[in-house]
């Protein structure tokens, strides 16, 4: 909500101007390689466009939080769809004496395709398989580097 309120503000002072400001969002993804964290983003069409690796190193001098759950995947929900949604951590590097968080959710994101908009058990399927595939990073992030366990 708090970007929304930003973006908001933004457009506001540069419409003035005659701009405006429009939020682009692109896929991220976490791989855990040994004991090497990736993260790569990619640009609007897909591709790759950036790789950044964080090492055992940084890894042991990161802290991580419970973000609480991202409800910007519905506007409207019931509260017993809750355990459905999307969790988050965030997982900040001291980067040179600057802090970089990064936000690390259980479950991929993934857009119904529209000629599947009525095949319920397709939908479910592939849902299962997003959840699955985030899940325990958290947790196994926390058992390989004890500094990342939360209190």
């Amino acid at each position: 909500m708090q970007e929304f309120v930003t973006d908001g503000m933004k457009n506001i002072a540069l419409s003035a101007m005659g701009l405006k400001l429009k939020r682009i969002e692109t896929e991220c993804f976490w791989a855990l390689s040994g004991n090497d964290l990736h993260f790569f983003s990619t640009d609007t069409v897909g591709e790759l466009e950036e790789h950044i690796v964080f090492d055992s190193f940084r890894l042991e001098k990161a802290n991580l939080q419970y973000g609480g759950i991202l409800k910007s995947q519905l506007g409207v929900y019931a509260k017993s769809s809750e355990e459905y949604l999307p969790k988050i951590h965030t997982i900040t590097f001291d980067i040179d004496g600057s802090s970089l968080p990064l936000e690390i959710h259980d479950r991929l994101h993934y857009p119904v395709d529209p000629e599947d908009m009525l095949n319920l058990k397709k939908q479910l399927k592939t849902r299962a398989k997003n959840q699955v595939v985030g899940e325990k990073l958290v947790e196994i992030l926390q058992d390989r580097f004890p500094n990342l366990k939360m209190s």
